[in-house]
C-alpha cells in the first residue's frame, strides 16, 4: 500500500527572528531547557505552582510534561532508500531516530513511506542528515564485506549420510509445495474457498503489518498453504484456499498479526494498571498514616527525608445501642434496667464495609482480565506471582489524620493520585525466617528435592548488537543503548547452564491488598518482556560466556560468588545472587517459594572495561522474600515464547478466571489464608530484638 508524499508548504521564517523558536516550537519556545540550554525538547524541571485545592492536599512528585510536536510544516526532508529496510535506519521503536534526534536538538518524524520530516536550524538539519547518511553507509559496508567471496582453497564436501540426504529431499518437497504460494500471490485459478480481513484502521501503513518484503505474510502463506494478496482499493487482505480449514486459519492469523502491530505494549508511554484494595476487616476501624519504622527496606534506595507512610488501624470501640424489651416489667439487664449486661453487644458494621469482598473481587476479575487480553498475543516472556511484604504509599492524600474505611476503599485507593509500592522484605537473616521453614516442613509441605536452587539476575546497560567499524571520516553514529536483566544459572560442574536476556520490562498489572488485621500484605503482579536474540553473536552472549564461579569460604560466608567481566557494549549496574527453596502447598495446588536475594549494586568506571570484577565482598543488601504460584501459570505463559506470525497461544483469560480450580474468589481465599500463617509464624524484621535473634542463633549451633 503505497502513500503520496504530503504538500510542502514552509512558513519562511529569519534564522535570527527572536520569535522563531517560539513559532516552531510552541510555549517551549522561551523556556529554558533542563539540560542547560541545548536542547529545546526538554521541558523545564522548574516546580509547578499548582493552584488546584485538591492537588495541594497530597503528596505527590510530578512528573516531567510530555513533549509536543512542532506547529509549522517541516524545514527539510530526509528520504530513506528503497533497498535499506527501515528497521535497519530507524531502529527498533525508532529508538536511533529518537538518539539523533536528541544529539542534533532537531525534531525528526517518520509518519509516512520513507521520509523523514525535519524541524530545527538550518546547521541541526545537516547534522541529523550527516548522521543519517553515516548510518547508511555504515549498512552497505556491511552488506558489501558479507558479499565478498574468500580466497583460497576450501575443502571438497564431502558425502551427505542417508539421513543428511533424507533430511535435505523433505526440505526440497517443502519448498517445492509453498513455491506456488510465495511466487504468485493471487491464484492463477480459482479456489473453492475464500477469506478476506478488512483492515480497520487505515493509519497503519500496510508494509508495518505484512512486513516491508512481504516476509511476514510469507510465513503464513508457507505453513497454511493459501495464497493470500493485499488489494488497496478495498484495504483488505484476501485469502484464498482449497481447504476451508486452512483458509479460515489464515485469516484468523491475520487478524491475530494486525491486532499484535495495532496494540503492542509500549513500556516507554504505557502506564501500569495499579489496583489498590482493603480487605473486609471483622471491625469497624479508623485509618491513620503512620511513618515507617527505623530500618524499613524499600526496594529501591530511598532519599533521607523520602516522607513514606504505612496503614495503622485504630480501634474505635463497640457501639452502644438501646435495647429494646417487650414487657417493660421484666426488665431483667439490659441498658433499661440499669445493669451491667454480660452478653456481647454485636459490632454493627456499614454496608458499605460488609460489600468490600464482593467489591474487590469484582475489580481484580476486570482489571486481570483486561491485563491478560493484552498480552496474549504476543511472544513475551510473560510472569504472575503472588508476593507478600509490606504497603508503603508514597504519594498519599495528606488532609485528613484519621480516615474511616469507607474513605480510604472508595476515595483515595481509587484516586489516580495514590502511589504505593509492595516492600517484599520479610527477614534480613536466615535466622528469623526459621519459624516459618519449621512451619512448612511440621504441616506436609514438601520441599523440592533440588532446593534450593541458586541463579544470578544481572542489571545491565548494552547496545543489543555489536557496533560494526566505519570507514567514513564523519562522526560515528552512536549506537542506542537498553537496559536489560540477565538470567542465568551453573550446572554442577561450574559451567554456565540455562541463561536468557530479555528488554523492555513493563508491568501489565498491580493488584495491592492491604489487611488491616495481619501484619503483612499482598500483591498480584503481571509482568512482560521482550527475549532479547541468543542465537548470535552479541554483548550479553560474551558477557555470559566470561562468566565463572569463585569458590568463597570464610567465617561470615560460605558459598560460590560470580566473577563477571564488563565489555565496551555491556555495562553491569547489579547482580544479585538468588537462593529459592520451593515448597509444594498441595492442598491448594500452589508452589510457595522463599528466595534470598544478595545484591551487590555496582558503580562502574572506565578503567573496569575487560577486567574481571569478582563479588567476593558482603552484598550492599541482603533480604528475605516470599511469594507463591501456580505451576500452571508457568506452563501457558511458556507457550507465548514460541509463537509465529499472527499464531495465538492455547490459554485464554477464562483459565485463569472461569474455572473451578482458578478463580478470584478462589485467588483471594488462598492469599488470605497464607497471610493468616505469615502473621502466626514470622514476626516482622523490625521487631525482632537483638537478644532473640542471638538466642535462635545460638539454638541452631
Amino acid at each position: 500500500m503505497s502513500h503520496n508524499p504530503r504538500t510542502k508548504q514552509v512558513t519562511k521564517f529569519s534564522r535570527r527572528d527572536a520569535d522563531y523558536e517560539a513559532k516552531l516550537f510552541g510555549s517551549w519556545g522561551n523556556q529554558v531547557p533542563a539540560n542547560g540550554g541545548t536542547d529545546p525538547f526538554v521541558p523545564s524541571q522548574q516546580p509547578i505552582d499548582n493552584k488546584n485545592e485538591d492537588d495541594l492536599d497530597w503528596r505527590q512528585n510530578l512528573g516531567r510534561s510530555e513533549q509536543s510536536r512542532p506547529r509549522i510544516a517541516p524545514e527539510d526532508y530526509f528520504v530513506i532508500p528503497p533497498q535499506y529496510p527501515l528497521i535497519d535506519i530507524l531502529g527498533p521503536r525508532k529508538s536511533y531516530l529518537m538518539q539523533i534526534q536528541t544529539n542534533t536538538g532537531t525534531w525528526l518524524e517518520c509518519a509516512y513511506g520513507r521520509q523523514i520530516d525535519m524541524w530545527g536550524t538550518r546547521e541541526n538539519i545537516a547534522e541529523a542528515k550527516s548522521q543519517l547518511n553515516n548510518k547508511l553507509l555504515r549498512i552497505y559496508e556491511l552488506e558489501e564485506k558479507t558479499r565478498r567471496k574468500v580466497r583460497g582453497w576450501a575443502k571438497p564436501e564431502r558425502a551427505l549420510t542417508d539421513k543428511e540426504r533424507k533430511r535435505q529431499e523433505r526440505k526440497s518437497n517443502e519448498k517445492a509445495e509453498m513455491e506456488p504460494y510465495l511466487k504468485h500471490k493471487a491464484p492463477l485459478e480459482s479456489k473453492p474457498f475464500m477469506g478476506v480481513f478488512i483492515l480497520p484502521n487505515q493509519d497503519i501503513p500496510i508494509s508495518h503489518i505484512i512486513g516491508w518484503d512481504e516476509e511476514k505474510l510469507n510465513e503464513i502463506r508457507a505453513q497454511c498453504k493459501c495464497h493470500m494478496w493485499h488489494e488497496a482499493r478495498e484495504d483488505a487482505i484476501k485469502v484464498a484456499g482449497d481447504t476451508k480449514e486452512c483458509v479460515a486459519m489464515a485469516t484468523m492469523r491475520i487478524k491475530n498479526l494486525f491486532f499484535t502491530i495495532a496494540c503492542r505494549p509500549n513500556p516507554l508511554t504505557d502506564k501500569p494498571k495499579q489496583l489498590y484494595f482493603i480487605d473486609q476487616p471483622s471491625e469497624n476501624y479508623k485509618i491513620s498514616f503512620c511513618k515507617t519504622p527505623y530500618g524499613f527496606e524499600t526496594p529501591r534506595p530511598s532519599p533521607a527525608t523520602h516522607g513514606y507512610r504505612l496503614l495503622e488501624p485504630l480501634r474505635t470501640g463497640t457501639e452502644h445501642s438501646l435495647q429494646f424489651v417487650e414487657n417493660l416489667i421484666e426488665l431483667g439487664e439490659g441498658d433499661c434496667s440499669g445493669r451491667l449486661t454480660m452478653k456481647e453487644t454485636p459490632v454493627r458494621l456499614p454496608q458499605q464495609i460488609l460489600t468490600l469482598n464482593d467489591r474487590n473481587a469484582n475489580r481484580l476479575e476486570q482489571g486481570l482480565k483486561t491485563a491478560l487480553e493484552r498480552i496474549r498475543l504476543f511472544d513475551y516472556d510473560i510472569r504472575m506471582k503472588i508476593r507478600f511484604g509490606q504497603i508503603y504509599m508514597m504519594d498519599y492524600p495528606t488532609k485528613n489524620n484519621h480516615w474511616t474505611i469507607q474513605e480510604i476503599a472508595d476515595k483515595a485507593f481509587l484516586n489516580p493520585k495514590l502511589r504505593a509500592e509492595l516492600a517484599p522484605c520479610m527477614a534480613r537473616v536466615k535466622e528469623n525466617m526459621d519459624p516459618l521453614f519449621e512451619y512448612l516442613n511440621a504441616h506436609g509441605l514438601n520441599e523440592y528435592t533440588d532446593s534450593p536452587r541458586t541463579s544470578f539476575v544481572i542489571e545491565a546497560n548494552q547496545v543489543l548488537e555489536f557496533v560494526q567499524p566505519s570507514r567514513s571520516r564523519g562522526n560515528a553514529y552512536p549506537s542506542p543503548r537498553f537496559d536489560t536483566r540477565i538470567d542465568c544459572s551453573f550446572k554442577k560442574d561450574g559451567k554456565i547452564g540455562l541463561w536468557d536476556c530479555v528488554t523492555e520490562h513493563q508491568e501489565l498489572l498491580t493488584a495491592s491488598m492491604i489487611n488491616l488485621e495481619k501484619n503483612y500484605a499482598w500483591e498480584l503482579k503481571l509482568e512482560s518482556a521482550r527475549r532479547v536474540p541468543t542465537d548470535r553473536p552479541s554483548p550479553h552472549g560474551q558477557l555470559i560466556h566470561t562468566l565463572r564461579l569463585n569458590i568463597l569460604l570464610n567465617q561470615t560466608s560460605k558459598g560460590n560468588r560470580l566473577v563477571y567481566t564488563n565489555n565496551e557494549e555491556l555495562t553491569v549496574q547489579s547482580v544479585c545472587q538468588k537462593t529459592k527453596w520451593l515448597f509444594d502447598w498441595e492442598e491448594n495446588n500452589y508452589i510457595i517459594e522463599i528466595c534470598r536475594d544478595e545484591i551487590w549494586n555496582q558503580q562502574p568506571k572506565e578503567k573496569d572495561i575487560n577486567i574481571e570484577i569478582d563479588l567476593a565482598t558482603e552484598p550492599d543488601k541482603t533480604m528475605y522474600k516470599v511469594s507463591m504460584y501456580k505451576d500452571a501459570w508457568y506452563n501457558r505463559f511458556s507457550e507465548n515464547l514460541n509463537l509465529g506470525v499472527g499464531m495465538a497461544p492455547n490459554w485464554t483469560p477464562g483459565d485463569f478466571l472461569h474455572t473451578e480450580d482458578e478463580n478470584v474468589t478462589k485467588l483471594v481465599a488462598v492469599a488470605r489464608e497464607f497471610l493468616d500463617i505469615l502473621t502466626e509464624n514470622l514476626k516482622r524484621y523490625w521487631e525482632w530484638t537483638p537478644e532473640e535473634a542471638k538466642l535462635r542463633f545460638t539454638e541452631r549451633q
